[in-house]
């Protein structure tokens, strides 16, 4: 009997988690962390620990089959890529290739969604191709783009241990991402360190909260302005420094004059005394590190919440320093992924937009096509 281990990686939360598969006679028998990976150190959550019995579930599907009158039966590889090559060309002769749309899910390695993009809008000639960062993550990319000027956080995961304020807004981490959320309470005390959780819930992550402000759903924008408002009014913000990185600093302190904290505590359900408290724990703050989930990036006012996030972080020189900085959660894995080698319907490879020339000109002298077949509408 010979037992075999192989290095795989988690495709559910989105953390990218280091795994290790035992495989004994062509089964795989245990999933388990992966010991020195930079996410996990060998930790595991629920979802792959419990992977094997699915492997071998009744029912699976474990060749390609095509339908063959009115019955599903089992075909060669090569017979399937054919059937599909073959329907591809016969639709795209008689309806163009803008009727074939591709979407992709969210188990994806950034090869494969690199892959996905360059079939479509090089060989097909479409940019009906979408994937599963439009649905949970859009609206933190355009907050990123809008604010940072790229689709890019300016952390990883290491800052965690470096931080000495969490905030958490919109995201019950301590169910949805155990792993991150361990590391987060073992930075805790190691540098005692201070949580804040933003949350209409009292979820398992509040109940660890130094502060828990239990906001009315859909105030986080007014929260933030009134945090950013006293951080002003209290001097924590070295202005002159602010001027140098940013611009706009004058229109926003017009703005921050109608978010006094007496007026937004009526707004948000929260007491002043609370948003007072928490202003003067970031103003203080070392390093702080804050995390959004779908309590943001699912909103009608997405973007603004991200947006006046990343302000806290802009005022208070929480930027592009050790455990410092906006670390987005993400709903689905490698969501940032297919962004940066362009999987939407927009985008092209490297943060290239399918509407700029020159960028279509680039993409498409590197992958040896006419620059005409890339087309310019998303």
């Amino acid at each position: 009997m010979t037992t075999q281990w192989k290095k795989s990686t988690c495709p559910y939360c989105g953390l990218g988690c280091g795994l290790m598969v035992e495989v004994e006679k062509n089964k795989v028998i245990r999933v388990y962390g992966m010991k020195g990976h930079p996410i996990n150190d060998g930790d595991i959550c629920a979802l792959p620990a419990n992977y094997p019995p699915l492997f071998t579930a009744k029912g699976r599907l474990t060749h390609p089959m095509i339908r063959r009158n009115g019955e599903l039966v089992p075909v060669t590889w090569d017979e399937a890529i054919i059937h599909v090559t073959n329907g591809f060309s016969r639709i795209i002769k008689e309806y163009g290739p803008g009727a074939i749309a591709f979407y992709g899910g969210a188990a994806n390695f950034t090869e494969e969604y690199y892959l996905i993009n360059k079939l479509m809008k090089a060989a097909i000639g479409t940019n009906n191709v979408e994937c599963t960062a439009r649905l949970c993550m859009a609206s933190s990319a355009i907050g990123f783009i809008s604010t940072l000027g790229a689709d890019a956080p300016p952390t990883c995961y290491a800052d965690i241990e470096d931080a000495d304020l969490f905030f958490i807004a919109g995201n019950n981490m301590a169910v949805s991402l155990p792993v991150l959320f361990r590391r987060i309470c073992a930075a805790r005390i190691k540098n005692s360190a201070k949580i804040i959780v933003v949350d209409p819930r009292r979820s398992e992550t509040a109940s660890v909260a130094d502060i828990h402000l239990q906001i009315k759903p859909g105030t986080d924008v007014a929260l933030n302005n009134a945090l950013a408002h006293i951080l002003m009014k209290e001097g924590f913000i070295h202005e002159e420094i602010v001027e140098h990185y940013t611009t706009g600093l004058r229109d926003l302190k017009e703005i921050l004059k109608e978010y006094p904290p007496s007026r937004v505590a009526k707004i948000t359900g929260c007491t002043e005394k609370q948003i007072i408290e928490t202003a003067r724990i970031i103003g203080q703050a070392k390093a702080m590190l804050t995390f959004w989930f779908q309590g943001y990036n699912q909103s009608t006012q997405a973007v603004f919440k991200n947006n006046t996030l990343h302000n806290l972080s802009l005022l208070t020189n929480n930027f592009c320093r050790p455990g410092a900085g906006p670390l987005s959660i993400t709903g689905e894995a490698n969501t940032l992924g297919c962004r940066w080698v362009g999987t939407l319907s927009h985008l092209l490879p490297g943060m290239r937009m399918v509407t700029n020339p020159r960028h279509r000109q680039e993409v498409a002298a590197y992958w040896g096509i006419p620059a005409e077949k890339i087309q310019p509408t998303p």
